[in-house]
């Protein structure tokens, strides 16, 4: 009878325990947060709830969270419009710790951040983002410093850089456990800058590795409202208030505080599971009827503020329940900081409060408070000669920063890497450009300097560029500007003909028609002319598609468009530029004409086809594998620019020597532009008869 009423006792437990788990999952996705934190409670109270089953609450949280956080970005975003207004040399700090940079590395997407920074994020997270574009740039932790930002931020800001030499310092202390010589280096920072965030992340690492949790929370909180954007940071507060919660045992609200820390983090950090995972857990333990005060954790929670204490409470030993996963430290390290952190009468006595108290009794140096700015009103630092291109010796345009840390202009580089792959500075090896690895982005904050201090200069340069790119968009609109020729073979118009480009010259002339717009450029076959380099006729290729290849080298499909007759030759960057004249074809007035040219384009095209059709199978597929099908025939000659397609396809097609070719390219008249085609076509026909004449025969 027991075992009965034990069995139904256990069966409305369980149904009860669903029930609430139901209420819980509906509360939270309708946005009511109380009732699903009491919801759940409730149910943890029945009976066991595994973590997977509170995946609704958790996202619940995140989301309220979010919500948060984009009202306190649109705050953020109007005050940082003043505050950029007025820092005038805004663009020389790191995002990711709001200051000066710290061995600056440039990035793919043309963003630069501190090398330490970057590499912080990757170990706290496992991926890195750009903070501002957003792009993954985990790979490019590899990349070198980058020389050109560094030598100007040491030239310029002596004592800024001095600082962050300490600071580096201080963090190769704390990599080597010396936590000690760690404080006392992040400490000498903070008196030169009050509001250095990562020496208060780093110093609150060394307090928190020497027992010092007191210390530790009080450094991170500071962090914390400097820069309330970084998910690292809270994560950081995360693990110090769980170390404080397992020296003041269940009843602390520094488990509530933490969960709030790791909350933070996630939101922040939308795309890192191990936040997300330890958020979960914290939450699940939080709900266990031994942690949950469920009144204050509410509060605390809802309101994203925890209820303030005089001190920090100290309880037994000995606790009810042992909190597991809270990211505890052992029993011994537990013992020793429940001794540190309620120090109060021997506070002088310590080390670390020592290096605190000699810290705020230093005179504060306003100076490097403010990144030593004043160093920019001397003249004498700002020098062009910094930041000249090794490359063309000019003022650096569109700088573009390597991986392995060096700067050139990008067209510089670009032309550079034509004809070899590696950095011209260190011959470090550079084939990410060519294998669509890395893409050629400006670096963000070098254009901002040279705008800024070189202004004139600068434009002067841009001006250059500008007219350089506007001759080639406005390719086929003004008659005087120069057309780029690749000098290589016969085009025609309506044609298929694929390029396979790997000369330098014509890798530089491409680049600049794809980047134009314009897509178009002049070919023309070789001169027999010594002193001519290129034949007076020619036809213009329009871009359909380009395949490079990882070598640098580029397959190109393009179609002929307009004839041109060249009027004049010259050299640009070392490929060869015309003056041309559009060729038209002469109006057809005449009735009788007309008639003439139906006749001969019906003639003509049905001896192409007869021709065709006694090619063999191989042949013809080759000609179609390289100019395409035989067009299609029109009869509408009025209204086809160049005349009939087929025409130009023929030309294409017929095994003639180029200046037969050339002349009839340059011919106006479509009536004797026929007339020259069906003659070939019918000199070829000839030629296959009498070719299939002299084959013996086998019978």
């Amino acid at each position: 009878m027991e075992e009965l009423l034990g069995g139904v006792q256990s069966c409305e437990n369980k149904n009860i325990l669903n029930s609430l788990l139901e209420q819980g999952d509906w509360f939270a996705r309708n946005g009511r947060l109380d009732q699903s934190f009491r919801a759940y409670s409730n149910a943890f109270r029945i009976g066991v709830v595994p973590k997977e089953r509170i995946t609704s609450l958790v996202a619940a949280f995140l989301e309220f969270q979010r919500n948060k956080l984009c009202k306190e970005r649109k705050e953020k975003t109007r005050a940082q419009d003043f505050q950029d207004g007025n820092n005038s040399e805004a663009f020389l700090w790191c995002s990711l710790c709001d200051c000066m940079f710290m061995k600056p590395v440039t990035l793919a997407c043309g963003h630069t951040f501190c090398q330490v920074c970057l590499t912080e994020e990757h170990s706290f997270t496992g991926s890195v983002e750009c903070s501002k574009c957003g792009k993954d740039v985990s790979e490019d932790l590899t990349s070198s410093v980058n020389v050109l930002l560094m030598n100007s931020i040491q030239k310029w800001f002596p004592l800024e850089y001095q600082q962050q030499v300490k600071k580096l310092q201080g963090h190769d202390y704390l990599v080597r456990n010396d936590t000690k010589s760690a404080v006392d280096c992040f400490t000498q920072v903070l008196c030169a800058s009050t509001k250095d965030f990562r020496s208060f992340c780093w110093r609150s690492d060394a307090f928190l590795r020497a027992g010092r949790l007191d210390l530790a929370l009080q450094d991170i909180e500071q962090a914390c409202k400097l820069r309330p954007s970084s998910a690292t940071t809270f994560y950081r507060k995360a693990v110090v208030l769980a170390n404080v919660a397992k020296v003041e045992g269940v009843l602390s609200s520094k488990h509530e505080e933490c969960v709030l820390a790791l909350l933070r983090s996630s939101a922040l950090a939308p795309r890192c599971d191990r936040y997300r995972q330890q958020f979960t857990e914290s939450l699940h333990q939080l709900l266990s009827p031994t942690f949950t005060n469920l009144n204050r954790t509410l509060l605390v929670l809802k309101l994203d503020r925890a209820p303030e204490h005089d001190r920090m409470v100290e309880i037994e030993k000995q606790n009810p329940v042992d909190p597991q996963g809270y990211f505890t430290p052992s029993n011994e390290e537990t013992e020793s900081n429940r001794k540190l952190i309620s120090r109060e009468g021997d506070a002088n006595d310590d080390v670390f409060y020592s290096c605190i108290k000699n810290c705020d009794e230093t005179s504060f140096n306003p100076k490097c408070e403010n990144g030593a700015v004043d160093d920019l009103n001397n003249e004498n630092l700002k020098e062009v000669e910094d930041f000249e291109c090794k490359l063309c010796y000019s003022l650096l345009f569109q700088p573009i920063t390597t991986i392995c840390g060096h700067t050139f202009c990008r067209e510089c580089l670009e032309r550079c890497l034509d004809h070899r792959v590696e950095c011209p500075c260190c011959r470090t090896a550079l084939e990410q450009y060519h294998l669509g690895v890395r893409n050629m982005e400006i670096t963000e904050a070098l254009e901002l300097i040279l705008i800024k201090y070189f202004g004139a200069d600068y434009n002067e340069r841009k001006k250059k560029y500008q007219e350089k790119i506007s001759a080639v968009i406005s390719l086929g609109k003004d008659d005087n500007l120069q057309v780029p020729i690749f000098v290589c073979t016969l085009a025609f118009p309506k044609v298929p003909c694929p390029l396979h480009i790997f000369e330098p010259r014509y890798r530089l002339m491409l680049r600049r028609c794809v980047k134009s717009g314009s897509r178009q450029f002049g070919m023309c076959v070789g001169s027999d002319d010594p002193n001519k380099n290129f034949a007076d006729y020619g036809t213009m290729l329009n871009i359909q598609e380009v395949n490079f290849l990882p070598d640098g080298r580029s397959i190109v499909h393009t179609v002929g468009g307009r004839r041109f007759r060249v009027i004049s030759r010259s050299m640009f960057d070392g490929y060869h530029t015309a003056t041309v004249e559009w060729l038209q074809d002469e109006g057809i007035e005449d009735a009788e004409e007309l008639n003439q040219l139906i006749q001969l384009n019906r003639i003509g095209h049905i001896t192409l086809q007869t021709w065709c059709s006694q090619m063999s199978a191989e042949q013809r597929q080759c000609i179609t594998n390289a100019i395409g099908p035989v067009p299609a025939f029109s009869e509408n000659l009025q209204l086809l620019k160049d005349g009939p397609d087929w025409v130009w396809w023929v030309l294409a097609a017929l095994p003639l020597q180029d200046k037969p070719k050339l002349i009839i390219l340059g011919m106006t008249s479509i009536l004797e532009r026929l007339k020259s085609v069906i003659r070939f076509l019918q000199l070829m026909l000839t030629l296959q008869r009498k070719s299939m004449g002299a084959v013996p025969s086998t019978s």
